[in-house]
Parts: C-alpha cells; sequence; structure tokens
C-alpha cells in the first residue's frame, strides 16, 4: 500500500496552505497531504482515496463552512470510515458541536483557532500514533484469532487421529472388529462386576474356524482374508447388540456375551453360529464351506482375570476339536486337568533332547513273499526320568502343535541316517536295507526342509535311494503345490516317498498320479477288519489294484496274527509290518536279528 494520507478540510485557502506547510515541516513527507475546500469535497476525496486503496488515518477539518458544518463532515466521515481519527479546528464553536463530533465522528482532539504549531504538531503526532497501534492491535487480533482457529483446527485433527490411534489400538485392522486388548479389558469388567453382584451371568466363547489354513494357504491370503471379513460379518449377525464379538488373531474369534439368563442362551447362540457358518460363503466364482470348533465358557465371579476365563474357552474349543470339529463343548474343570497334563508334557519336552531322554526303536519290514528283511522303520521313544515310557500318541501332537516337531524331527532324521550307514558299513546283509522315517507336516513345510536333508545325507553318508520318508495323507491337501513341489525335489536325489496311514482320513485317490510316490502303506485299521468284515478286504482289495495300477508298491501294517498275513499275501501285496513279523527292537535287537538273518527268510515265509 502506498503512504498514507492525511486530509486538511478549511473554506479559506489561506488557512489550508498554512495548514500544509507546518505539517509539511513538521512530519517531512511522512504522509501525504491532501485538502479540501468544503465538506463535500471532502467526502468526495476521501472516498476516492479509499477506494484506490490508500489509508487515511486523519481527517483535520475547520468548524465553521458554509453547506455544512465541521462537526457533520467528520460525523459522516466517520459512518463511512469508522477507523479515520478526526482532529476539530474552529474559534467560535458551540459546545454542542463540540460533543456532537466526540460521541459521533470518532473526535480525537479539539484544537482552538489561533492554534500554536507545536501543539497541532504533537496532536496529529499522538493521533497518528494511536492509529496506528489501533491498527496494529486490529492486526494482531486478527493473527490471533487465525492462531486460534488454527490451533482448533489442530486440536480437532488430533482428537481424530487419537480416537483413529485408539480404535486401531482396540480394533482389528482387517475386520473392524474388536481385538484381544478390547476383548481381555471387556472381559475384566464384567468380571469385577460379577464379583460384586454374584446373581450376575455371562459367558465367554472362543472359536476356531476348522481347516481354514487350507483355504488361506492354498488359494492365498487375498482370499482368506475376504473370507474372515464374511465369517466376521455373520458371526456379529448372531450375537446381541449387547454382545461382543472379537478376533483374536488368524481364525480365531472370540465372543462375551453378557448379561445371560442361563448357560442354554450361549448354547442357543453357538448352535446359531454353527447354523449360519454351514451355510456356503459365496467370494466371486467360488463358494467355500467352513466350520468352526465352539468352546463356551460359564463365566464366574471366581475367576481372577480374563487370561483364565479365555483360557479354559479355549480348552473347551480344543475338546470340541478333539471330538470331531463343527460342534460346540461346554468347559469342564476335567478338561482344566487334561490340559495341565499337556501342558506339562510340553514342559518336559522342552529339554528331553538336551537331555538324551529320546531314543530310536526299529520295527522291520519284511518281503511278504519271501519273509526278508527289506528295511527298518525308525520310531521314536521318549523315557521319561520321572513318569517312565511315553506313548508318541502322547507326545507327538504336542511336539507338533508347539513347533518342536522340527528339531524332534531333524534328531530322528539323522539318528537313523547314521544308523543305517553304521549298519551297512559293518554288516554285509544290510548293503541294501532301507530306512524308513515319518516326517511331519510342518517339516516338508519347513522353508529349509530339502536342505536339511541333504545336510544330514551329506554328514551322515548314506545315500538317497536308502532313505524312505513317510507322509500323512494330511500333509497331501496342506499347500498341495508346494508339498508337491518339496517331494520332486526329494525324488530328485534319489529319496523314496510313501504314503503312510493310506485311507485312514482324508481320501488322496485324486492326487495319486500326480504325485512322485514309491508306495502305500495301508492304515492297520484295515488290517484289524480284514478277518471279521468282508466290506474291509473288499476295500483293501480296490486299493491294493489300483496302487498296482500305478506302480505303487503296497505296505501293510499292523499285521497281528498268521491270517492277516495270509490276507495280505492272498492280496499280492509287496511288504508287511506288524507284531506278527516282529516287534519295534532297540538297535542292539535289530543289530542281532540282522546278524543271525543275513540271508534267510522270517518263519512266516
Amino acid at each position: 500500500m502506498d503512504k498514507a494520507v492525511v486530509i486538511c478540510v478549511d473554506d479559506e485557502k489561506t488557512i489550508l496552505n498554512s495548514l500544509r506547510d507546518q505539517l509539511s515541516r513538521g512530519f517531512h513527507d511522512q504522509f501525504t497531504i491532501e485538502i479540501a475546500e468544503s465538506g463535500d469535497e471532502a467526502l468526495a476525496l476521501i472516498d476516492e482515496l479509499v477506494e484506490a486503496g490508500l489509508e487515511i488515518p486523519l481527517v483535520i477539518c475547520d468548524q465553521i463552512m458554509p453547506h455544512m458544518s465541521g462537526d457533520k463532515v467528520l460525523c459522516e466521515i466517520h459512518r463511512r470510515h469508522p477507523k479515520t481519527l478526526n482532529i476539530l479546528l474552529t474559534g467560535m464553536a458551540s459546545f454542542d458541536s463540540v460533543i456532537n463530533t466526540v460521541n459521533n465522528a470518532n473526535l480525537y482532539r479539539y484544537i482552538p483557532k489561533p492554534w500554536d504549531e507545536a501543539d497541532l504538531a504533537l496532536a496529529v503526532r499522538t493521533a497518528l500514533r494511536s492509529y496506528y497501534q489501533e491498527e496494529q492491535m486490529a492486526q494482531q487480533y486478527l493473527e490471533l484469532q487465525a492462531a486460534n482457529q488454527k490451533l482448533e483446527q489442530e486440536i480437532d485433527e488430533r482428537r481424530k487421529v487419537e480416537a483413529q490411534l485408539t480404535r486401531l489400538a482396540l480394533h482389528d485392522p482387517l475386520t473392524g472388529l474388536p481385538n484381544r486388548k478390547y476383548f481381555m479389558e471387556r472381559v475384566d469388567g464384567v468380571l469385577h462386576q460379577a464379583k460384586v453382584e454374584a446373581s450376575m451371568l455371562f459367558a465367554v466363547m472362543f472359536i476356531d474356524l476348522d481347516r481354514f489354513k487350507i483355504i488361506n494357504d492354498s488359494l492365498g491370503h487375498d482370499v482368506g482374508d475376504q473370507l474372515l471379513i464374511a465369517i466376521s460379518s455373520r458371526l456379529k449377525q448372531c450375537v446381541r447388540s449387547c454382545d461382543v464379538v472379537a478376533r483374536l488373531g488368524g481364525d480365531e474369534f472370540t465372543v462375551l456375551l453378557h448379561p445371560i439368563l442361563s448357560l442354554h442362551d450361549a448354547i442357543e447362540i453357538s448352535d446359531r453360529i454353527l447354523e449360519t457358518l454351514s451355510t456356503p460363503f459365496r467370494l466371486g466364482d467360488h463358494f467355500f464351506s467352513v466350520s468352526a470348533s465352539i468352546g463356551i465358557l460359564e463365566g464366574s465371579g471366581q475367576y481372577t482375570n480374563s487370561v483364565q476365563l479365555l483360557r479354559d474357552a479355549d480348552t473347551a474349543m480344543y475338546n470340541a476339536k478333539a471330538n470331531g470339529k463343527a460342534r460346540y463343548s461346554i468347559f469342564n474343570h476335567d478338561m482344566h486337568s487334561h490340559t495341565m497334563h499337556i501342558w506339562r508334557l510340553e514342559s518336559a519336552l522342552q529339554g528331553a533332547l538336551e537331555r538324551n531322554e529320546f531314543y530310536l526303536e526299529y520295527q522291520p519290514i519284511i518281503a511278504i513273499a519271501t519273509g526278508q528283511i527289506q528295511g527298518m522303520e525308525a520310531l521314536l521313544r521318549w523315557r521319561h526320568p520321572e513318569r517312565g515310557l511315553i506313548p508318541p500318541d502322547d507326545f507327538i501332537p504336542i511336539a507338533e502343535d508347539s513347533g518342536l516337531i522340527l528339531l524332534l524331527g531333524e534328531w530322528v532324521l539323522q539318528e537313523a541316517c547314521q544308523q543305517l550307514k553304521d549298519w551297512q558299513a559293518r554288516l554285509p546283509s544290510c548293503a541294501d536295507l532301507t530306512i524308513n522315517v515319518n516326517i511331519a507336516s510342518k517339516q516338508i513345510h519347513e522353508v529349509q526342509c530339502v536342505e536339511t536333508i541333504d545336510r544330514i545325507l551329506a554328514t551322515t553318508g548314506l545315500e538317497g535311494r536308502f532313505l524312505n520318508l513317510e507322509l500323512t495323507e494330511g500333509t497331501l491337501i496342506e499347500d498341495t503345490e508346494t508339498t508337491i513341489y518339496v517331494m520332486q525335489q526329494l525324488r530328485c536325489r534319489g529319496i523314496n516317498l510313501n504314503i503312510d496311514d493310506f485311507g485312514k482320513g482324508y481320501s488322496s485317490l485324486s492326487y495319486l498320479h500326480r504325485l512322485p510316490i514309491k508306495s502305500l502303506k495301508l492304515d492297520r485299521l484295515f488290517t484289524e477288519q480284514v478277518g471279521s468284515r468282508v466290506e474291509s478286504r473288499n476295500i483293501m482289495q480296490g486299493i491294493v489294484a489300483l496302487a498296482h495300477s500305478l506302480n505303487l508298491t503296497v505296505v501293510i501294517e499292523g499285521i497281528e496274527t498268521a491270517r492277516q498275513f495270509q490276507v495280505a499275501k492272498d492280496l499280492n501285496c509287496e511288504l508287511g509290518q506288524g507284531y506278527f513279523l516282529s516287534p519295534p527292537l532297540s538297535v542292539d535287537q535289530a543289530e542281532k536279528l540282522l546278524l543271525e538273518l543275513p540271508s534267510e527268510a522270517l518263519r512266516v515265509a
């Protein structure tokens, strides 16, 4: 903006010139001086200057003028431009005129004529200082207002961010459901209330999807995520508005039912969830069938915290899985005892390998036609220093669930390969003997599976053709493409692959032609029933025919009687295994058998 303008108004040119000269001397071009000889001219001038963007801090006006007196001029200027200050000059003004100007014209000072030049200069200087102070204060006020508004916006944005962060901290980002932290806090709150109100009832449900990992691994995590979102939506529809559905992580969900009238309410909602999930989900062009195992815990003020409540609901859920899945199970304290037993076993497992509590036994695999020993199956045993011999069926599932099966499986493979290599080096009859080792699903899907087996073969010096790895049917349907790739890599190294317990669970008939396998080992259930059920013999006959059509060797396990052995022989099964032929043997017993029968057949031939 250009320099400020001070306007002088008087009907006498002499006075106007005098004012101009005095102001010029006293202020040395600090502002521009404009003059007007009447009130109308002054009003027109000031409007023009303001429209041009110039600042008018001060008007000096004579009171006695024709047509429009000074007080009226200043009142009009103030009406149009309220910030402009005014000085009134007069030699004979009435008191009323001065009062009118003070009240209505923003009059800064009244100066009588004739005026003293120094007095006028002081009045102008203080008027200008006052004007600019007001301007500065007004600007500062505007800046303060802007700063306050910006601060309010920042505070509002911060509150929104904090609210968002709080939501993220308490909700699952995928499904939008409350997360573990939120759920546990709500349960702790209800638990506290239950301690105060003994009659208040509530329940906690633990939901785990059955076989969800297969969908996730085979079709990808994107499809799995979409399915989880759809499942979350259905779960919310199954509960009441007062209940809380949360996602703990993965395919695990929890529900807090509060309040309830009785445990029957929780059972009804569980039935509703099972029925709702049984309806296939449609995602794009695919339909997915999903089931769930549900653990129900009736809440009680006797619990100390939410962790204990969730633990027992989790225990009930595992009981539902153990009893066939796709069902619910209600927690009782016997389940807790079973869980504690498992926990103690898992704790003992942690250091059992370092304490050398594991050892291997070897069960001969016999050629049914000749009775000769074709190979040995390495069987893991655990002798606990206090509990004695612990059955494999008790500790192997715990090792798989805890992940210890990776270290344990590697140890078994190392020991078995080393033992066979030792026999081959010392016993001529073992030159073509093979060793069978069970390999768990987690081992075959472990990233360094092939590398680990390569290292073991290299350190023991055993050729891959003497190693038979036994995989369960369940392993084949978990991430099938990855499993087949790993199996192909192992076959390239000469390692033989067998399907163990064939026919026990999921039918793998559709996979047989794709898998690089050498043999099928029929589940012992067929062998046990072959003498009493014609259907079992017919099924065995069909499986053996199918295996032979695919050039696969058939191994019959669980041969306990002469009759079972004869059936295996009649069906043209190549290999057999069971207590009738030989029980599992210690290293010394197995070596003794191999020494006694270097080329002879067992008595059953």
